[in-house]
């Protein structure tokens, strides 16, 4: 993306002053995410690099320090043959994965439950609060419960 600006330009016209800022700013920041997204693919394939582990590793009794390695790193990918075999997770990669796990499948649901209501009359945050004669302070004031 090239900007031009105008050479001579009156400095107190708006428009003249507005186009060429516009321009300016739009070129920075356009150089800007393409800098970071640069940084960001170099990152990411670094970080991707480190991750590798052959397999012959385990087999010179080098799992324990392997396995220490995902105290720092999220996940560990396992190569044989020069291939991806296996992958391991940390214990908080896992549980993080699972809870993603357990919110999409209740979004699911949620989802299949408007599209199952969408022709039933619904009612407001504030209505359902009048109707059961409770305020907002009432909520807030009241116990976390926690379902499963």
């Amino acid at each position: 993306m090239e900007v031009t600006l105008t050479r001579n330009y009156n400095p107190y016209s708006t428009m003249n002053f507005n186009v060429n800022y516009i321009a300016i700013f739009l070129q920075s920041v356009y150089t800007k995410i393409k800098n970071r997204l640069e940084v960001l693919k170099m990152v990411k394939t670094t970080e991707l690099l480190k991750s590798l582990v052959p397999i012959t590793q385990f087999n010179r009794g080098q799992a324990s320090r392997i396995f220490d390695r995902l105290h720092t790193e999220p996940q560990l990918i396992v190569l044989k043959n020069n291939q991806p075999s296996a992958v391991i997770l940390s214990p908080m990669e896992y549980e993080r994965l699972a809870e993603i796990e357990v919110e999409y499948n209740l979004l699911m649901e949620a989802s299949r439950r408007l599209a199952q209501s969408a022709d039933k009359p619904t009612y407001s945050f504030s209505e359902v609060l009048s109707e059961f004669d409770i305020s907002e302070q009432d909520l807030k004031a009241a116990e976390d419960v926690e379902f499963e």
